[in-house]
């Protein structure tokens, strides 16, 4: 369970991860990280304990290596795409805008993990 909403308006990729700072239950194993130098370190710490929000500009980076959102020059466009994804998430009923329903979900989950 590691709930993510997220958005394209062609020039940008805008990811909110809904359990920020919170270990990605993908990555069941330690690996031996690269280097800080080397190109994938920063992506691959992101992908095992994903930040708040990801920005991506996709034209320049299809791969989504380079998280934008602490950019200043990008928060233009990362607070409209955020006014976007809110508007979707509340026409599409979505059940994680509730906090309540948000944990309880989650506990349900971790409950049958458990079982």
């Amino acid at each position: 369970f590691f709930p993510r909403r997220g958005l394209t308006d062609g020039k940008y990729l805008y990811v909110k991860n809904l359990l920020a700072g919170t270990k990605n239950p993908v990555v069941i194993q330690p690996w031996k990280m690269p280097p800080k130098d080397h190109p994938m370190h920063e992506p691959l710490q992101r992908f095992i304990m994903p930040p708040p929000i990801e920005l991506f500009r996709i034209q320049d980076d299809s791969d989504g290596l380079v998280n934008l959102a602490e950019h200043p020059q990008h928060r233009t466009s990362m607070v409209k795409l955020d006014s976007e994804l809110q508007s979707w998430r509340e026409k599409a009923q979505d059940r994680f805008l509730s906090e309540e329903e948000f944990s309880k979900v989650a506990e349900e989950l971790s409950t049958a993990k458990n079982d």
